[in-house]
């Protein structure tokens, strides 16, 4: 990471983790990534909400939708056949980050991948 990042806000996308509902080989489909390099720069929990909130929308939108177009949504793994035990954080990186416990982070209603591939031909 580049030594001037003085904030990292890490959001995960998570599908749900249960048998069969999440694609291997964890239930990430992905992260909404902040950083920046301004002094002091913080995001409070108020404005993590919001940016949970919208993206929980988009990925809603995102499950409603029958494809735009010739857009789909592909997916290229296969479900996972266990649940995946919460890693903590390790002691040494305790020391940099620290997580966000009284947010829940967006979830899918079900196994979701970004794999979004445009198609020329017409079925």
């Amino acid at each position: 990471m580049d030594s001037e990042i003085s904030f990292v806000l890490a959001i995960p996308i998570l599908e749900p983790n249960k048998e069969f509902e999440y694609t291997a080989p964890w239930p990430v489909a992905g992260i909404l990534y902040i950083d920046s390099k301004a002094p002091n720069f913080f995001i409070e929990d108020g404005e993590v909400e919001n940016l949970v909130s919208m993206t929980s929308n988009f990925l809603l939108g995102l499950q409603d939708s029958q494809g735009f177009d010739r857009i789909r949504n592909i997916s290229l793994t296969p479900l996972s056949d266990c649940e995946k035990e919460e890693q903590k954080l390790s002691q040494e990186a305790s020391v940099f980050l620290e997580p966000v416990t009284s947010i829940d982070p967006p979830t899918t209603g079900y196994p979701f991948q970004f794999n979004f591939d445009y198609s020329d031909f017409l079925s």
